[in-house]
């Protein structure tokens, strides 16, 4: 896959788009071909799939999201960090609608992608009563980091 127009003049890598790309991955090898492709470009990437009805997954998403990335380093435990992500994850989950006040079932992945200060969120995958009427849903946020560097 050639993944060079992913990339901004001067070959600079925009966080959010790497992120949307990275979510919206169907296999376990383009999601690391992809991750791969944007770590040689000094980002830090992170992806987690999120499923169960929405009420479950509003639950974990916070922890699971937060856990993954502090696992593969794309964070700190700082609160500089934690709570632009956490910041993050909260936009990214009210564009996907997950919030909703009627009862879902959800099959999401999350991908985060950090660059120097700038880190993007996105949630990507279907949302709805039964497989049958399920959609596409996605949603996704920008952030920076405090001063802390990796």
């Amino acid at each position: 896959m050639n993944l060079k127009h992913f990339l901004l003049p001067g070959e600079e890598v925009n966080v959010f788009r790497a992120a949307m790309l990275i979510s919206m991955t169907d296999t376990i090898e383009e999601e690391k071909e992809l991750m791969d492709f944007f770590s040689k470009r000094d980002c830090r990437c992170a992806a987690v799939m999120i499923s169960g009805s929405d009420a479950e997954a509003l639950k974990k998403i916070n922890h699971t999201v937060v856990g993954a990335c502090l696992n593969a380093g794309v964070i700190q435990k700082t609160r500089s960090h934690i709570h632009p992500l956490v910041h993050g994850v909260h936009e990214a989950t009210l564009g996907t609608r997950l919030d909703s006040s009627i009862w879902q079932n959800c099959r999401l992945k999350v991908s985060v992608v950090r660059k120097g200060n700038n880190i993007a969120v996105v949630i990507y995958g279907d949302l709805g009563f039964n497989e049958l009427s399920s959609h596409k849903t996605v949603g996704g946020s920008f952030q920076i980091l405090g001063d802390e560097q990796l």
